[in-house]
């Protein structure tokens, strides 16, 4: 009696984990990229007098952290560099003009430089990574 022999599955060009791994980056990349965009918002309901130092603190710490870290880790994790490097710019944008505010511009281009060349250092992270 001879065994029967499966056919092997047809095979996309990523495989489940690195598309698993690719899914909890973009996940990770936009949903902080939100989050970051509600920080305005959220610090505009304090009270009036500190909330206005607090956003403009804000923009130079949390947003600056951020646009170099959700970048850094999408692209090392296999996200374009150019998909990545967008997000937290733009969405912590949005959050100031949702409040019908311009956003700081020297932290937003700041924040631009940073997630770009965060996402370049992710990217050649993810070149370095040992296969498997």
């Amino acid at each position: 009696m001879t065994g029967s022999v499966r056919k092997p599955r047809p095979t996309t060009p990523l495989g489940t984990k690195k598309r698993l791994e690719l899914r909890t980056a973009r996940l990770v990349l936009y949903g902080g990229s939100v989050l970051l965009g509600l920080v305005p918002p959220a610090l505009s309901l304090w009270d009036s007098g500190t909330s206005l130092a607090l956003m403009m603190l804000s923009a130079w710490t949390v947003h600056l952290a951020a646009a170099v870290l959700l970048p850094l880790y999408a692209a090392r994790r296999g996200v374009s560099a150019f998909e990545a490097c967008w997000p937290p710019v733009v969405c912590y944008a949005v959050g100031w003009l949702a409040l019908r505010l311009l956003p700081p511009g020297v932290p937003v281009l700041l924040g631009l430089a940073l997630g770009i060349l965060g996402a370049s250092a992710g990217q050649e992270l993810h070149k370095r990574r040992p296969a498997g």
